[in-house]
């Protein structure tokens, strides 16, 4: 009686009964155009009315993933880093070609490689994502420099720069300390007297693992070479 108050003319009885008890949930009044039935039953994908019968249950849609978006800007940034990802994967094969898995450049070239497979699918997912619009009254340049390159970065970037270009010359224990100190304080870190003494011990064990373990001769630096002739 209630079905046929509500509508449910071609419902079966029965069917409504299974559908309540037996699967213990309680339907909801659904319509859809496309089915033969203009209202029937749904929970747990199932069609209850007569009339309307699947051999399976239809699976429930799943909520969709969020859209990823692209930043202004990301595709270059992602493109830098592929080509640096690249150049350093050189530079490591240079070291010590690929002679042997213990030689001094297989680490390198390891963490190079797994680099520029992480750069080759960073640029992929960029590529297909969409352009996030720009905040109003936000040109393209100041949301590149908000969300890809904050000073925090950028700073972080040139200290690596100026690393590389002074490893050959101030040897690997003084340009690594400086690095190491300077990058900390980048960082957030501004106690310099921890900062001294954590970069101190970090490069310590560095240098024990690489000179000991693998062997490997670090740069003494050109400036110094005049002093322990």
């Amino acid at each position: 009686k209630r079905a046929r108050q509500m509508g449910w003319a071609r419902c079966s009885c029965v069917q409504l009964w299974n559908q309540i008890f037996f699967l213990n949930t309680v339907p909801v009044i659904g319509y859809s155009p496309a089915a033969s039935c203009p209202t029937r039953l749904r929970h747990a994908g199932v069609d209850a009315c007569a009339g309307w019968h699947h051999p399976y249950p239809v699976r429930r849609s799943l909520p969709m993933p969020p859209v990823r978006t692209r930043l202004p800007g990301e595709t270059v940034f992602a493109v830098l880093m592929l080509l640096l990802s690249a150049f350093l994967l050189w530079a490591a094969v240079d070291i010590s070609g690929l002679k042997s898995y213990t030689s001094a450049g297989a680490y390198p070239m390891a963490a190079a490689a797994t680099m520029l497979v992480c750069s080759l699918i960073v640029v992929a997912q960029t590529a297909r994502a969409q352009a996030q619009p720009l905040e109003p009254g936000e040109s393209a340049w100041r949301a590149f420099v908000r969300r890809i390159a904050p000073p925090v970065i950028v700073s972080t970037s040139l200290a690596i720069a100026a690393y590389m270009l002074t490893l050959e010359w101030l040897g690997f224990v003084v340009s690594s300390y400086a690095f190491l100190v300077v990058t900390m304080r980048l960082l957030g870190s501004a106690r310099w007297g921890l900062n001294l003494v954590v970069s101190a011990l970090v490069l310590g064990a560095i240098y024990l693992v690489f000179q000991t373990a693998f062997s490997v001769v670090l740069p003494a630096g050109r400036l110094w070479q005049g002093f322990t002739a």
